[in-house]
């Protein structure tokens, strides 16, 4: 038995524990998906006694494989978080908050972001491949090398000299589509702790479109003024 600090009982493990038995809910009944569109559907079911939660696990192959459990390929404003960057060592690491299908890919880039809607260009981007499914909360680095799941993205809306981050301050901003439409999902800053209204110069940028700062996108200067 286990003794409380007052010498009073709590529980005694020489003797069987007595209760009552619980059962367990069945599994429902009249499963059926009524499809909606190319991308959504309606599940229904029929109530099962006593519970009180129903879980649904979805997936694009009958064997729940590559993509069962959540993982997906196309991504939402704050589905990924660039959590470190080290300009001088060209390094930048990334965590995704879902769970990445295999093939899914990112494309990041060091172009400030325009008023007008577009790149500044003259810069660079590399695109992150994910070679298998990946866990959300797996801690994804760029070394600064193309190398196995990094390739050059360069075009001519990024820009086409390279991915390289200044040690003045720059920007890494994570998008997936086109850079001619990009669907931006994360971006950060360390130029300033505020984002500029537009991109002026190569270590600048305004906050990318669709994007809210402290939420979907960091500014981490040492100041508010640009280059700080």
């Amino acid at each position: 038995n286990f003794n409380g600090g007052d010498g009073t009982e709590n529980y005694r493990t020489s003797d069987e524990a007595n209760g009552s038995a619980t059962t367990c809910p069945g599994a429902p009944t009249g499963l059926y998906a009524n499809p909606t569109n190319d991308t959504s559907f309606v599940a229904n079911w029929s109530a099962a006694g006593g519970a009180t939660n129903y879980f649904i696990d979805v997936s694009t192959n009958s064997t729940f494989g590559g993509g069962g459990g959540g993982a997906k390929s196309t991504l939402s404003a704050g589905d990924i978080v660039i959590i470190g960057a080290g300009a001088d060592s060209e390094y930048f690491s990334f965590v995704p908050l879902v769970g990445l299908e295999s093939g899914t890919t990112i494309t990041f880039t060091d172009s400030g972001w325009l008023s007008t809607g577009s790149f500044r260009g003259g810069e660079g981007a590399v695109m992150y491949t994910a070679p298998s499914e990946i866990s959300a909360g797996t801690m994804i680095t760029y070394a600064g090398s193309m190398t196995g799941v990094w390739s050059d993205a360069d075009d001519d809306n990024v820009g086409n000299n390279g991915f390289s981050m200044s040690a003045d301050g720059d920007q890494a901003l994570a998008f997936q589509g086109s850079s001619s439409s990009p669907t931006f999902i994360f971006a950060a800053q360390w130029n300033s702790t505020e984002w500029q209204a537009t991109a002026t110069t190569a270590t600048d940028s305004g906050l990318p479109a669709g994007l809210t700062n402290g939420a979907t996108a960091i500014a981490f200067g040492s100041g508010s003024g640009s280059g700080d």
